[in-house]
């Protein structure tokens, strides 16, 4: 395991955890009378190809779906959502691919915002439009600076 991050506490069991692993897999873990079980996301045809770095459970946000953003070595990341309790995950890409491995994920306390952070030194912030599609809203460098913006010195 490489990663873990634990559903958002509604209040109701069952407890969850998702995990990410070196074996390229992202795994929801739920408690239940007879212990932990597992669930791998995608297990048919595992959408990343190289180990998973991160996973994040975005936090409750009053609606009744799962959302579960993963990214891994690939250099992609996958937001997996589940429209109701017990439904199907289904993954979605937020571009293709990333210039540099990706090393983290981490919502924002609302849900709304994601933070990506590569190996290329740089933070891209994601947001979901009407559409459903993720847009990027920005990307700042490791210097501090957004990218296209003049550097002062």
């Amino acid at each position: 395991v490489t990663a873990l991050s634990a559903a958002a506490a509604s209040g109701m069991p069952p407890l969850k955890f998702v995990t990410g692993s070196c074996d390229n897999n992202v795994r929801i873990w739920e408690r239940s009378e007879a212990g932990w079980t597992p669930t791998t996301l995608g297990e048919q045809d595992p959408p990343h190809k190289d180990w998973v770095r991160d996973v994040a459970w975005a936090p409750s946000t009053g609606i009744s779906s799962n959302v579960i953003a993963s990214c891994s070595e690939d250099r992609t990341v996958l937001i997996w959502t589940q429209a109701e309790p017990g439904g199907p995950w289904e993954p979605t890409r937020l571009r293709e691919p990333f210039d540099a491995p990706v090393w983290r994920v981490s919502w924002s306390i609302t849900g709304n915002l994601l933070a990506v952070s590569s190996g290329d030194h740089k933070v891209t912030l994601w947001k979901q439009a009407l559409n459903g599609q993720w847009d990027q809203v920005s990307d700042v460098n490791d210097a501090g600076a957004q990218e296209g913006e003049a550097k002062q010195g």
